[in-house]
């Protein structure tokens, strides 16, 4: 069990990874803190090599807060792991920490869906899933798409419009929008 925790945090750690900005990094003071993982309820199925958490999931590492209604953690015979993390009746997992440098930064997004494959560490977000990079109150950057994923060893961020992760012709387009520090406007977080 303890080993697969260890999973739910490399996918939190990987959830940030998926800054718009090349220069926003996560609080390195962070990776020094204990991560506490909380649910309602928690199931190990040695002989499946499943562990189930449920009735609320909340990550909590220094700045870092992730929340979801569900999350599995699924050992392949290779020994690697998929992790997926859910939001419940259609609700949105959510995740959101501080990141170094200058000024107030952040990096939250959210998604009704996250699957992190150790393997080919990419990370998938899916249905209404939405990343934002914010500078104190004012978003800097944001991207929407119903697919949203991160190869963390190519360092390749690839929005579209549809879960399969192809564009789909009929629907509204993947969006990404890149705000002026200069504007007069701002755009609050929410």
């Amino acid at each position: 069990m303890r080993h697969s925790l260890r999973h739910l945090i490399t996918v939190a750690s990987l959830l940030l990874s998926c800054s718009l900005s090349p220069f926003a990094h996560a609080e390195k003071a962070d990776a020094l803190k204990d991560a506490v993982i909380e649910a309602g309820k928690s199931f190990y199925d040695l002989k499946k090599n499943l562990n189930v958490l449920s009735l609320g999931v909340t990550i909590t590492r220094g700045t870092l807060l992730i929340q979801a209604d569900n999350a599995t953690i699924q050992e392949e015979k290779d020994g690697t792991q998929i992790v997926t993390l859910l939001g419940k009746n259609h609700g949105l997992i959510s995740f959101r920490q501080k990141m170094d440098g200058p000024n107030e930064r952040w990096l939250e997004g959210e998604a009704e869906k996250a699957v992190y494959n150790e393997k080919t560490e990419i990370v998938v977000f899916t249905t209404r899933a939405k990343v934002r990079n914010i500078e104190g109150n004012k978003v800097m950057q944001e991207q929407f798409g119903e697919y949203l994923s991160y190869d963390s060893r190519n360092e390749v961020l690839t929005g579209t419009n549809s879960v399969s992760g192809e564009h789909d012709t009929a629907k509204p387009r993947t969006q990404l929008i890149l705000r002026s520090k200069s504007a007069s406007g701002t755009t609050q977080a929410q």
